[in-house]
C-alpha cells in the first residue's frame, strides 16, 4: 500500500476528480456525493451535499495512475472511491492459438465500510475460467482486493464476443471479452506449394474489341493450395476428424515458402529470435509468426518489430529451439467449403486443400524491378513452357445471320483477330521470387496491360537499315497487306548479333514489290545496321492476363517459383 497526502483540498479534488470538483472546493461548498459515489455538483439536490474530510488517503499508486489515466481520457467515470474496480477492464485476445493466463484483480475502493462481491457470471462459456477467486458471496474490507487469474483455453467456442459480469452489492461491472480461436494447421504439405492471387475485374468490351476495365478489389485476395499425401492410419484419421468438427473454423496456416532459419538458439522466455534474414518474406508487424519444429512443438506469437535479422514478439517463447529451426509467417485462413481427396491403392490418401487468408490488406504490388516500354511493364522473359512448347490460339468475334436455309451472312465487328497464349514467368532466388509476387499483385489479374515479346522470327530484314532513315525493308510475308501496322502487331524489336536491341513502333507499311514490304517506324536509326547483322525481328505484343486467378508455384528447396497464366492481345 502507498499513502498519498495532499495539503490543499483543491489540489486533491483537481487531481482526483477534474475541474468540476476543483471548482466546488474553490467555492467552499465541499465535494457533492450521493449513494456512495461522487458525482458532478450540477446534478445533485442540495440536501445530499456533504464535505470530504482533509485527511490521508491510502491508495495503491498503480491503481491511482490507472484511474487518473482513464479519467483523463474520458473512458471511465471520474470518481475512484466508493465502488469496486475490475482490472483489466476489458480483454481482446484477437487470434488465439494457444492457452493464455492473464493476471487480474477485483479491488474495493470503499474508504470506510466493507462491501460485498455477490457473484460472477461467465458469459464467455467453456474454455474461460477465473482461477483464484474467493468463495462468493464475499466481503472485502476497505481499500483491499482479490488477485486471481483469467485462464483462456485454446479449445472452446470459435468466436466469443461477450462479457464477464462481476456482481457487487452496489452494482455490476461488465468486462468485455473478445476471442477468435484459431487452430494451427501444422501438417507439412507436399512440394510444390501453390499460391493464388485472386483479383476481381469487370471487362467492358465495345463491339470493335476495344476494352475498358474496372478493378473492384483493393488488393488481390491471396489463397494457398497445399497437397497432402497421408499414410492410412493415424495421419488420415486425425485429418478427417479435425475437418469433421473444425472445417468452418479459422486455421493458422504457415506460409511454408517464406521460412527464415534461426542462427542463434532461442530459449524459453525469449521475446525475440535471430534468423539469417527477414528480407523477401511475408513477415508483418502486428501479424503472426510461428516457430515450428513439428506439429506438437511450436510457438505462435504476434510480431511487434522486424529488423534485417531479428523478429520481436509481444510475449515470450514457451519452448526452446535450436539453430536451424524454421520461423514462418502465419496466415489466419478459412478452408474452402468443399475439400476433396482420394485414397490410393497403396495405403495412402491424397488431399488438396485450399486455404483463403482472412486478411488481405497488405499491398504487395510492385513492378519497379521490371523493364518498361511506353509506360507499361515490359516482360522480356522466355515465356515458353517447361516442356518447351507454347500453346496459342487466335480469336475473332463473328456475327452470323442464318435463316435456316439459303445463304448465311457472316461478318465481324472486330477489325482483326487477336492472339492468346499461355504465358510463363520463372524466378530463381528469394529476391526474384518476391519480385514475381509483387508483379502478380501489380498486374491484378485482368486489369493491367503490359508488353511481352513473341520470341520468334516474325520478320526478316532484306536491306540495310540506313543512318538517319526510318524505314525497314523486310521479306514480304503479308504484313503490308494483312497486318497494316495494327495492334497488337505495331511494335517490333530488332536484335543485332552483338545483342543490341532496338524497339520501334511501326507507323506505316507498304508493299514495295512482290517480295519486299517497307515498314516506317517512329524513330530514325542512329547508325547504319547491316541487314546481315540483324538476327531477329519480332513483334512486341500489348496483352493482359485473361483470368483474375493467377497461380504461382513455389519450390522452397531451391528458392524457385514460376507462374503460368493465359494472356490475350489487346486492340487499345
Amino acid at each position: 500500500m502507498a499513502t498519498i497526502t495532499f495539503d490543499d483540498p483543491v489540489e486533491v479534488a483537481t487531481k482526483l476528480f477534474g475541474e468540476v470538483a476543483s471548482n466546488v472546493f474553490a467555492d467552499g461548498q465541499g465535494l457533492p456525493t450521493t449513494r456512495g459515489r461522487i458525482v458532478p455538483s450540477g446534478v445533485i439536490a442540495q440536501d445530499t451535499l456533504t464535505h470530504v474530510e482533509h485527511r490521508q488517503i491510502p491508495l495503491r499508486s498503480t491503481d491511482f495512475a490507472d484511474a487518473m489515466e482513464l479519467g483523463a481520457a474520458g473512458t471511465y467515470p471520474f470518481f475512484w472511491f466508493e465502488c469496486f474496480h475490475v482490472i483489466p477492464r476489458s480483454f481482446d485476445f484477437g487470434n488465439l492459438l494457444s492457452s493464455q493466463s492473464i493476471p487480474m484483480e477485483v479491488y474495493s475502493a470503499f474508504r470506510q465500510d466493507p462491501a460485498g462481491w455477490t457473484s460472477f457470471v461467465n458469459g464467455a462459456g467453456a474454455g474461460v475460467e477465473l482461477s483464484g477467486a474467493p468463495s462468493l458471496p464475499a466481503t472485502a474490507d476497505p481499500q483491499t482486493g482479490y488477485t486471481m487469474t483469467l485462464d483462456v483455453d485454446a479449445n472452446g467456442e470459435a468466436f466469443v464476443d461477450a462479457t464477464l459480469d462481476f456482481v457487487f452489492d452496489h452494482g455490476t461491472a461488465l468486462v468485455a471479452i473478445v476471442i477468435q480461436r484459431i487452430v494451427l494447421w501444422g501438417a507439412v504439405p507436399e512440394l510444390p506449394y501453390t499460391e493464388l492471387a485472386r483479383s476481381k475485374t469487370d471487362v467492358i468490351r465495345s463491339s470493335n474489341g476495344k476494352e475498358q476495365r474496372a478493378k473492384w478489389r483493393k488488393n488481390p485476395r491471396q489463397a494457398f493450395v497445399y497437397d497432402y499425401v497421408l499414410e492410412e492410419g493415424i495421419e488420415r484419421q486425425t485429418l478427417e476428424n479435425l475437418l469433421f468438427d473444425f472445417q468452418a473454423r479459422l486455421f493458422g496456416v504457415p506460409v511454408w515458402f517464406d521460412d527464415a532459419v534461426l542462427t542463434v538458439a532461442a530459449v524459453v522466455t525469449d521475446t525475440s529470435v535471430t534468423v539469417e534474414d527477414t528480407a523477401f518474406r511475408d513477415f508483418r508487424v502486428d501479424g503472426l509468426a510461428v516457430v515450428f519444429t513439428e506439429q506438437a512443438t511450436f510457438d505462435v506469437l504476434k510480431v511487434t518489430a522486424i529488423t534485417a535479422t531479428t523478429i520481436t514478439f509481444d510475449s515470450p517463447l514457451l519452448n526452446s529451439y535450436g539453430v536451424g529451426t524454421e520461423v514462418f509467417p502465419l496466415a489466419t485462413c478459412r478452408a474452402r467449403p468443399t475439400i476433396q481427396g482420394r485414397r490410393l491403392p497403396v495405403g495412402l490418401s491424397k488431399w488438396g486443400i485450399e486455404f483463403a487468408p482472412t486478411n488481405n490488406d497488405d499491398d504487395k504490388a510492385d513492378a519497379t524491378p521490371f523493364s518498361t516500354y511506353n509506360g507499361l511493364v515490359f516482360l522480356d522473359e522466355d515465356n515458353s513452357l517447361r516442356t518447351g512448347t507454347l500453346s496459342e490460339a487466335y480469336q475473332r468475334e463473328f456475327i452470323s445471320i442464318d435463316n435456316g436455309s439459303g445463304i448465311e451472312f457472316v461478318d465481324s465487328p472486330w477489325d482483326n483477330s487477336r492472339r492468346g497464349h499461355l504465358f510463363t514467368l520463372r524466378a530463381q532466388g528469394r529476391q526474384a521470387v518476391w519480385e514475381l509476387r509483387g508483379l502478380v499483385h501489380y498486374l491484378a489479374g485482368r486489369f493491367t496491360s503490359f508488353y511481352v515479346p513473341r520470341h520468334s522470327d516474325d520478320l526478316v530484314a532484306v536491306a540495310d537499315l540506313l543512318i538517319a532513315s526510318n524505314t525497314v525493308d523486310v521479306q514480304s510475308v503479308g504484313y503490308a497487306t494483312f497486318v497494316r501496322n495494327r495492334q497488337p502487331r505495331n511494335v517490333i524489336r530488332i536484335t543485332e548479333a552483338d545483342g543490341t536491341t532496338h524497339l520501334r513502333e511501326v507507323t506505316g507499311s507498304v508493299a514495295t514489290s512482290t517480295t519486299v514490304d517497307t515498314l516506317t517506324v517512329d524513330t530514325n536509326w542512329a547508325a547504319t545496321i547491316a541487314f546481315g547483322d540483324v538476327v531477329r525481328i519480332e513483334f512486341i505484343e500489348k496483352v493482359r492476363i485473361d483470368t483474375d486467378d493467377v497461380r504461382m508455384k513455389f519450390d522452397p528447396s531451391g528458392h524457385r517459383a514460376y507462374l503460368e497464366a493465359p494472356v490475350v492481345g489487346l486492340f487499345e
